[in-house]
């Protein structure tokens, strides 16, 4: 590269880089018209740059020009770097001094390529012609396909990404002949009217045939056929299975079986109706459901009867299925309220007291039963027997038994029982009578018996009924204070419904039996009830009229006979409640199957009252009860028992009033009519008695 400057350029730039001078003569560059270069790129690589300058150094360097390397910091800021050209280029051109670059270096190095020139290696500029066979900057391959099973391939042009000049020509391929995907095709199976086909084998990536495929004969296979002709059998007549028919074909291609009568398989019952307590069922005619025809006639079912709580002496038993009350109220029977073991032992000695068993006798037991549980039931049975047999008035009280044990094992084997004696007659035996005795005394009580029974029945109600027996009782027996005071040597007949009715006299016991006696003959349930009366020993009765329970003492209502009054019994203790019974009377523990009773002092009964009735209370039940205010009622109660020719009347009064005031109220309700009158407080009640003029 050559460096040519006009005459002008010469002289000043020698004398200025002689004379040091630098910042001052340098005033301008332009580019020269026919350079092509930019302006101050004197090394031709496009930029200007500290290395441009450098190269104006070594130019000046080449023309033996002795320049201070100081004087290359033209802008005069301390470094040499190209803003020094700039500004000399600047100053230059202040002074129209044009600069051309051009061409003068012997070029050499460097490397052609089809798309880029040498670069000489001196002045850094590219230099000479292309090089077509150099092709540098990669080559690509065009035009490739890939062999298939059926078709060539090619292997493509080669070309050069410099350049894009085809460098190579590819070549053809033959197919692979690699068929990977077969199927078989058109293939259709043979059926009953037409041929089939196996099939063709193609390539389903070229879709050359491979194997053709073969026809198939018809086939005795019916792909579509249906049964015609079926019906069903009947319960009697016979039914046909059908034919098969092709619709393909059009042929028969199965024929049919006779199918036999089904007999009569759906039946319903008919007519059918449960049992119910008290009502037959029926368990329904059976028809056969295909023909209506009747297989069978059903057959009456009985009625199952209720059930549930059976019933007692307190309550009614109700069904649980129906709700109905199946059965009344038991009488007050004490054999209801044993085990068996003693039920087994009240039986053999009620036939023994019936038939005045005079020798020892066995009494049997459940099995397992010790000697111990043995005496207590013993005495339970007896006490119920006493309790349920108000009849048998020679029954003795007093017995003895012998256990007899396994001497070996220690179990209990067998029990006797013997009625023990008490008299000193030994002619009497075990009992209180004799044979003979006891007929003749029978046939003297069942003639008194039908005689009051006769009066009784003359009553409608139960409550009618039991006031006349109370007031009969009252009016022919008297207490037998003897016996009462002295037991050991009383009569035994003062215990006895013999005593209460043909001797006219007894003590508790025998009002109580008598009573007893005659409700049990009238359908009315009456029970014995023992405890303490007036601090000593004591019977009364538990009754049932109506749905209610009531206590009833005779022997306490019948206590008037020494009081100076005209009356000799009263209605105190008529169909008294609990309450009522508990101020002046304590009741014997109820029985309890698991206690030992065989100990002679521990008294128990078997019965007690369930409820506090009042409706048949006496005073309430035939309005003589005086309330405060009020006797409207209870006067004209007086008045039917005078006109009935009563003698006298008695009545409870509340305890709101005294005395006097009841006695005023019904005095001036009857006038003329009263004698006397007096009155009674007892621990339940207030009482006026009124005594009619004769």
């Amino acid at each position: 590269m050559k460096l040519r400057l006009t005459k002008v350029l010469s002289v000043l730039l020698c004398a200025a880089l002689i004379i040091g001078t630098q910042h001052s003569f340098i005033n301008a560059i332009s580019n020269s018209p026919t350079a092509g270069v930019t302006a101050g790129d004197i090394n031709g690589d496009a930029s200007v740059n500290n290395k441009d300058l450098t190269r104006l150094f070594q130019y000046l360097s080449d023309w033996d020009v002795s320049v201070e390397e100081d004087a290359l910091d033209v802008n005069g800021d301390g470094k040499i770097n190209n803003k020094d050209l700039t500004r000399l280029f600047q100053y230059l051109s202040d002074w129209d001094v044009e600069i051309f670059v051009t061409s003068h270096c012997n070029h050499s190095g460097g490397t052609a390529t089809c798309h880029t020139k040498a670069v000489c290696e001196i002045c850094g500029r590219a230099y000479g012609n292309l090089n077509p066979d150099n092709h540098a900057g990669g080559t690509e391959l065009r035009g490739k396909t890939a062999a298939t099973c059926g078709e060539g391939g090619y292997t493509g042009d080669t070309y050069c990404l410099g350049c894009n000049k085809l460098i190579s020509v590819g070549e053809s391929t033959n197919p692979t002949y690699d068929h990977k995907h077969i199927e078989r095709q058109g293939d259709k199976a043979a059926t009953c009217w037409a041929l089939g086909y196996t099939g063709d084998l193609v390539c389903t990536d070229c879709g050359m045939v491979l194997e053709y495929g073969t026809y198939i004969s018809e086939t005795d296979i019916h792909l579509h056929t249906r049964k015609v002709n079926d019906y069903a059998p009947t319960c009697t007549d016979y039914g046909f299975t059908g034919d098969i028919y092709c619709d393909d074909c059009h042929k028969y291609i199965e024929y049919g079986t006779n199918i036999e009568p089904t007999g009569h398989i759906h039946t319903e019952i008919r007519n059918n109706r449960a049992a119910t307590c008290t009502e037959s069922g029926y368990t329904g005619d059976t028809y056969c459901t295909d023909c209506g025809t009747l297989l069978s006639a059903g057959t009456v079912i009985e009625p199952f009867g209720h059930s549930g709580q059976e019933a007692t002496y307190y309550r009614k038993g109700v069904c649980e299925i129906c709700g109905e009350v199946y059965e009344d109220y038991k009488d007050f029977c004490c054999y209801d309220q044993l085990n068996e073991n003693q039920k087994g032992i009240y039986n053999t000695i009620d036939a023994a007291v019936a038939r005045l068993e005079m020798e020892w006798f066995e009494l049997p037991f459940v099995e397992g039963t010790d000697a111990a549980t043995m005496e207590s039931d013993i005495r339970v049975a007896l006490h119920a027997v006493a309790y349920d047999k108000p009849e048998y008035f020679w029954m003795p009280k007093n017995y003895v038994i012998q256990q007899f044990v396994d001497s070996f094992t220690g179990e209990h084997v067998k029990t006797e029982m013997s009625f023990s004696i008490l008299s000193n007659d030994a002619t009497r035996g075990y009992f209180n009578v004799t044979a003979a005795e006891k007929d003749a005394m029978q046939a003297e009580l069942d003639e008194k018996i039908e005689e009051i029974l006769a009066l009784a029945q003359t009553y409608k109600t139960d409550f009618e009924k039991e006031l006349f027996l109370h007031d009969y009782l009252c009016e022919n027996i008297s207490y037998d204070h003897a016996s009462a005071e002295n037991p050991n040597n009383a009569d035994f007949r003062a215990y006895t419904i013999y005593g209460a009715l043909i001797n006219g006299t007894c003590v508790c016991e025998g009002y109580s039996r008598a009573m007893q006696l005659f409700c049990r003959k009238l359908g009315i349930s009456c029970g014995l009830i023992s405890g303490i009366g007036n601090g000593g020993p004591h019977m009364w009765n538990i009754i049932r009229i109506g749905d209610g329970l009531y206590y009833l003492d005779l022997t306490f209502d019948d206590s008037l006979e020494n009081s100076g009054l005209e009356i000799t019994y009263l209605h105190n203790y008529f169909n008294i409640t609990t309450s009522q019974l508990q101020q002046d009377h304590e009741l014997d523990d109820m029985y309890e199957g698991s206690q030992d009773y065989s100990d002679p002092n521990s008294d128990f009964n078997f019965f007690e009252t369930n409820g506090d009735h009042t409706e048949y209370y006496y005073y309430t039940a035939v309005g003589a009860y005086i309330y405060a205010n009020d006797a409207t009622d209870a006067a004209q109660f007086a008045l039917e028992k005078w006109q009935d020719g009563h003698t006298m009347v008695e009545y409870e009064y509340a305890g709101s009033i005294n005395a006097t005031t009841a006695k005023n109220l019904l005095a001036n309700k009857l006038v003329g009519k009263l004698r006397v009158a007096g009155s009674a407080e007892l621990p339940f009640g207030n009482y006026l008695i009124l005594v009619f003029k004769k």
